[in-house]
């Protein structure tokens, strides 16, 4: 895919020019663009910074002001990639019809608290008037972005959009099914798969990877992991033409299939995708949502997995340690051991965690790509839950 920009302007030509000029201005700021000299034309030239993935993309209205507010969120604060996930989402166009349940859920929330603390009528109603779908981050963003218009003219006729779905499922490991069952959205599949398709791409091209550390990566394997369980089609077609644009794949005629991306050409992507795999996983097991967990191998006629299989094997853990958690203790990076153990053949460890920390205990899974799955579902193939 070829990294680019749009460039918008006045009616008039010089409108247009000076417009392009503070463009660009930015861009150079940004980092996103670079002046290189160039000996053929006999005077610099302007080129895309090649420090930057080569899938980078500035599709949507507000992506300079994104740049502009990566820049200032604080790398070190445990919240980053949560924060980094909602400011993607803030330059994406609203979902109506998941922000009105959003909205819907959390009235209907506060309208059972206050009754059961015997809170009047009135003032129930009150605070009702006060409740909105949730907006994290929305001052810094606001205010960020108050700062960006100010500098930046051009952008006076939009506006960001706070909001908090794909970071709402980030932070709980919220299943795409279970999403839907929680605020109602039997009627909006669509919209939320569309929605959250457009924030892994945002999140993907859109912000440099200057800004990703291990825990942005680990948000886009989730949103991947996730999306892949739903519907392959729109993000297998997508990623097709990402990795022609990229060279790992060669570019096939108008009205032929190109063939899957290849899982393990980014490697920090894969090990991304591993460990997203195998904490969403992790989850269904421990909630006990074992056809879920089903969901997240791949299959394997001669030997496959059950529900009864899973929970037979994870019977002794349970009886040893009570109970198996999931939250962000058990996702932690040394947790999952990733190792070559051939030709596009692997085999990963995800250890375990109980009430009282790590176990001895352990998730053994092997992943082989030394055939091309057409469908480009899961990696993990189950082999044991075992100490």
């Amino acid at each position: 895919m070829t990294r680019g920009f749009f460039v918008t302007g006045t009616d008039t030509s010089v409108g247009k020019t000076v417009v392009a000029c503070a463009l660009v201005r930015e861009l150079r700021g940004a980092g996103v663009v670079e002046i290189v000299p160039n000996a053929v034309r006999g005077r610099p030239v302007l080129r895309v910074s090649e420090s930057l993935q080569k899938d980078f993309s500035l599709h949507h209205t507000l992506s300079l002001y994104l740049l502009d507010a990566l820049a200032k969120l604080d790398p070190t604060s445990p919240t980053h990639a949560l924060d980094v996930m909602s400011l993607v989402e803030a330059i994406l166009e609203n979902p109506h019809a998941i922000l009105i349940r959003q909205l819907d859920k959390a009235k209907g929330d506060l309208v059972a608290e206050l009754k059961a603390s015997g809170v009047e009528y009135d003032q129930r109603m009150e605070a009702l008037e006060k409740v909105d779908y949730p907006k994290p981050n929305a001052e810094f963003i606001y205010g960020t972005y108050d700062e960006f218009r100010v500098k930046h003219p051009w952008v006076a006729g939009e506006n960001v959009q706070p909001k908090s779905i794909a970071r709402d499922m980030v932070e709980r490991y919220a299943a795409f099914n279970g999403y839907v069952q929680e605020y109602g959205l039997g009627r909006s599949e669509g919209v939320l798969l569309r929605y959250l398709t457009q924030a892994y791409k945002a999140l993907l091209q859109n912000v440099p990877e200057v800004h990703k550390d291990e825990s942005v990566r680990d948000v886009e394997g989730f949103l991947r992991a996730m999306l892949s369980r739903v519907d392959t089609t729109l993000l297998r077609e997508w990623e097709r033409m990402v990795a022609v644009g990229e060279g790992h794949v060669e570019a096939a005629a108008p009205d032929a299939e190109l063939p899957p991306p290849d899982p393990a050409a980014d490697p920090r992507r894969f090990a991304a995708r591993v460990r997203a795999e195998l904490h969403v996983l992790v989850k269904a097991l421990a909630t006990g949502e074992l056809d879920e967990a089903i969901v997240g191998l791949h299959a394997e006629p001669d030997d496959p997995w059950t529900p009864e299989r899973l929970k037979a094997e994870l019977e002794p853990f349970f009886a040893e340690h009570g109970k198996l958690e999931w939250g962000h203790a058990a996702r932690l990076t040394h947790l999952t051991e990733l190792r070559s153990t051939g030709a596009r053949t692997w085999t990963v460890r995800q250890t375990l965690v109980g009430p009282e920390g790590d176990t001895t205990w352990m998730l053994e899974a092997e992943i082989d790509l030394r055939e091309p799955d057409p469908d480009d579902g899961p990696l993990l193939r189950m082999r044991r839950i075992a100490i």
